[in-house]
């Protein structure tokens, strides 16, 4: 269960912006999904957004990875990064999934994870829903988890559909 397509959903992590990462599974698998659902017609103004927000931070990524920067300026990488930040985890996970549903894509390995995710998802819906799981605090802490991955990581809203976001992850 610790191997799940969580993983692919990384968005800040510590190694994701030194130069080995531009060629892992991970950062593969999200610029083929956000190639894929930018390159869709018929967008709406909100998936345009979505859509130039992950460019911009992609470009900022690819800068990164590249490597050879002097310290100052990665750094200035880097605050550029902090304004660009990645969509909700429940976004993200969306758009994997909506990946997935593609025939073709239903065999790569990333989709194989999700599938394994969503099965372990269904059993903790199960779990959690039976008396002896639904008094457990494992249980609380996964309802609370799943709370936080809808709330997207902005220091603070700006827009009135952050602010609505932000208002329905708060309990």
């Amino acid at each position: 269960m610790c191997s799940t397509a969580a993983s692919q959903f990384k968005t800040a992590g510590a190694s994701s912006t030194k130069p080995g990462s531009a060629s892992s599974s991970v950062t593969l698998s999200n610029n083929e999904v956000w190639s894929w659902y930018c390159a869709r017609p018929k967008k709406t103004p909100d998936v345009e957004q979505l859509c130039s927000n992950n460019s911009k931070r992609t470009a900022i990524l690819d800068q990164l990875r590249a490597g050879g920067q002097n310290p100052e300026a990665r750094k200035a990488l880097l605050e550029q990064l902090k304004l660009a930040p990645p969509p909700a985890y429940a976004t993200t996970q969306a758009l994997y999934t909506d990946f997935c549903k593609v025939p073709e894509h239903g065999e790569k390995p990333t989709c194989v994870r999700i599938k394994a995710n969503q099965a372990s998802t269904n059993m903790r819906n199960w779990y959690c829903a039976s008396p002896a799981g639904s008094a457990g605090d494992w249980c609380k802490r996964q309802e609370i988890l799943a709370r936080m991955q809808k709330i997207p990581m902005i220091s603070t809203p700006t827009t009135d559909a952050d602010k609505a976001s932000l208002a329905r992850a708060r309990p």
